[in-house]
């Protein structure tokens, strides 16, 4: 299941990209510089940021994206698991967990802890999908409120999430 999330994600990810208006800066199929920098606790550059290699950005997603911030131990759906870990990788750990605790109406402190894993696993796979993707369309809406900037970004934001909403029916 992780293999083909991660899959999904380095095809939607896409090569080397460095947009003005992306405060991530620096990217390669997902991976900024700065994650870049903390995965390997050092220094980098814009180079080594687009010589990435595939096998290295599968080991940060594994770690950083799906081990490290718990959410291995949720028991939830694939189709839930993998929407939880794509807003991971595009909105980060932390966020992507307020965004399921939002959901789920237990306190958004982005820690992956035993309440928000218990009152996931407790929903309705359809409910818990519903109710993360029209959490995260709106967070979205505020990312462009906030910076009408991002809107250069709104379109392939929206496919995203209408990937997983087209889902929800067999989540």
């Amino acid at each position: 299941m992780l293999e083909e999330m991660i899959d999904a994600v380095l095809e939607v990810e896409g090569g080397y990209v460095n947009h003005p208006n992306d405060p991530g800066g620096p990217t390669n199929m997902g991976i900024t510089l700065r994650t870049l920098e903390g995965y390997r606790g050092e220094l980098c550059s814009r180079k080594d940021v687009a010589d990435l290699q595939v096998w290295e950005a599968r080991a940060i997603y594994l770690s950083l994206y799906w081990s490290k911030p718990g959410f291995a131990t949720l028991e939830v759906s694939e189709a839930v698991a993998e929407m939880i870990f794509d807003a991971a990788v595009n909105h980060g750990p932390s966020r992507a967990t307020k965004l399921l605790q939002n959901s789920i109406g237990v306190l958004a402190d982005g820690v992956m802890g035993p309440i928000t894993i218990k009152f996931a696993s407790r929903l309705d796979s359809n409910i818990l999908a519903g109710l993360f993707m029209a959490e995260r369309v709106r967070f979205y809406g505020r990312i462009i409120t906030s910076n009408p900037d991002q809107a250069v970004f709104a379109a392939g934001w929206m496919n995203r999430c209408a990937k997983f909403i087209q889902s929800i029916p067999s989540a």
